[in-house]
């Protein structure tokens, strides 16, 4: 089966902008479109790290992609750390020393999942949307 690593890039972009408007909109609602979404998202993240590794050729895209890829993958473990570790702080609420620990984690993969992982998406998407930009020769001509 051979993937174009670019399709799943928009593929992936799209899920992205369903989630967002899901966010904003508040038009989509519940546990099921958030989970479901979110493991869409983190498949096709690890499908574009696999396929950009090996179908693609060039080297600069691969890394956008690549980059593109783990922060889809990124933002749902984030997610998932972060939960964990708050769950744990409630029941480690009397240890303080662990209380401390579960504390600093869990706010860490909070703004991993919040602030980095969506910054690092939009960075791999902006470099993808470029690469492809500046290859194409309409473009070129365009910018001439």
């Amino acid at each position: 089966m051979n993937i174009r690593p670019i399709v799943l890039f928009w593929l992936l972009v799209l899920t992205f902008v369903v989630i967002v408007f899901g966010i904003i909109t508040k038009y989509i609602r519940g546990s099921v479109f958030i989970i479901g979404a979110g493991v869409v998202f983190f498949i096709l993240g690890l499908a574009l790290i696999l396929f950009a590794q090996r179908n693609e050729k060039n080297e600069k895209l691969k890394k956008f992609l690549m980059l593109t890829g783990g922060s889809a993958i990124g933002f749902f473990v984030s997610i998932i750390m972060h939960n964990l570790f708050y769950g744990l702080s409630v029941f480690a609420g009397d240890f303080k020393p662990l209380w401390y620990l579960t504390e600093v984690l869990h706010i860490f993969f909070f703004v991993m999942a919040v602030i980095i992982m969506p910054l690092l998406f939009l960075a791999g998407t902006v470099g993808v949307v470029v690469i492809k930009f500046r290859s194409c020769p309409k473009a070129k001509n365009n910018l001439q």
